[in-house]
C-alpha cells in the first residue's frame, strides 16, 4: 500500500512509527545513559 487510508490520523501514524522503531529507540537510549553514566563516574 503506497497511501494511507483517508480515515488515517496522525496518532495512527506516530502509533506505527513507535511500535517499528521501538527497539531501535530502546537501544539508543539505552546506549546513552551507559554513555553518560560512565563518564559522569570516570571524572579525570
Amino acid at each position: 500500500m503506497a497511501t494511507a487510508p483517508p480515515d488515517s490520523t496522525t496518532l495512527d501514524f506516530f502509533g506505527g512509527f513507535l511500535f517499528i522503531q521501538g527497539i531501535p529507540l530502546l537501544l539508543l537510549l539505552a546506549a546513552f545513559l551507559k554513555f553518560a553514566l560512565t563518564k559522569k563516574t570516570k571524572q579525570v
